[in-house]
């Protein structure tokens, strides 16, 4: 890894990309792209969505007003606390009040009364 890359760095990246591809997929008639790209990604996506319910996914998607998604990496030091561990290098121990009141936030309830 690069000097100040890590895991959570990666998954912001990863966010990114999730995002404009929702973009892209958003900008057309899914309905119309989305048996070609579920051909296209078909030996690097696994998903336990019934076929049946593609499209009822895929209208909910072009749907979507991706200007209120909202991007977090349960990271440091928002989130957990990185603590040293020999064995592990280090152990990240969750900060479970700051995720309760995201889940809130987000969710509107508290995180223990998700299922």
């Amino acid at each position: 890894m690069s000097a100040g890359e890590s895991d959570f760095t990666r998954a912001e990246r990863q966010q990114v990309l999730l995002t404009a591809i929702a973009e892209k997929l958003t900008a057309g008639n899914l309905l119309i792209t989305l048996p070609g790209l579920l051909d296209a990604v078909r030996d690097n996506v696994a998903t336990d969505i019934p076929s049946s319910r593609i499209p009822d996914v895929a209208a909910e998607i072009q749907d979507a007003d991706l200007r209120d998604l909202e991007q977090v990496v349960l990271g440091p030091p928002d989130y957990v606390v990185a603590e040293a561990h020999t064995a592990a290098g280090y152990i990240l121990v969750p900060i479970f009040d700051a995720i309760s009141q995201l889940g809130q936030r987000i969710f509107g309830t508290s995180a223990s009364q998700l299922p």
